[in-house]
């Protein structure tokens, strides 16, 4: 079920609507650290697990509340492994919607951090592809329809772990 701080339920995209900061999901479990995105009937925040105190690891939660919405993904989701398919970890219920967790990796936009480095040093411009080809290689795995999304620009960030 999704949960509001009072502990009332009630329809998590509505609840997320403007910022959704500070809202606590899965009964209390995760808590919304920032929104990335609302559309009707779907919307993408990064979260952290509250309950666990588990180095308060972000996730991105996806939410969708859209019936049509539910029917295409639910399936797909329930045939990943979490896991051993990219950042992937689980698809949890909630009150007439479905969320989708996956881990959060925060870093530099790719495309700022190929402008930052000089045209000559060409160690780190292959680290970062070589970085970008082995995520490539994880997300060739996933159904079509999660990947599209995961290559847009703004997404598609870099960090040197």
């Amino acid at each position: 079920m999704c949960y509001n701080d009072f502990g009332v339920n009630n329809n998590t995209s509505d609840r997320l609507r403007g910022n959704g900061v500070g809202v606590l999901l899965d009964d209390g479990k995760y808590q919304v650290l920032e929104s990335l995105y609302t559309q009707q009937g779907y919307s993408a925040s990064i979260c952290i697990d509250v309950e666990t105190r588990n180095n308060y690891k972000e996730y991105v939660f996806n939410i969708y509340s859209d019936p049509a919405y539910i029917n295409t993904y639910l399936p797909l989701f329930h045939g990943l492994m979490p896991g051993a398919c990219g950042d992937f970890r689980s698809v949890l219920p909630g009150n007439r919607c479905i969320m989708a967790v996956f881990d959060y990796h925060r870093g530099v936009p790719l495309k700022d951090y190929l402008k930052s480095l000089q045209k000559d040093d060409y160690p780190m411009r292959a680290q970062a592809v070589g970085s970008l080809l082995d995520a490539a290689i994880v997300l060739d795995a996933l159904p079509p329809i999660f990947t599209v999304s995961v290559f847009k620009q703004p997404y598609t960030v870099y960090n040197k772990k």
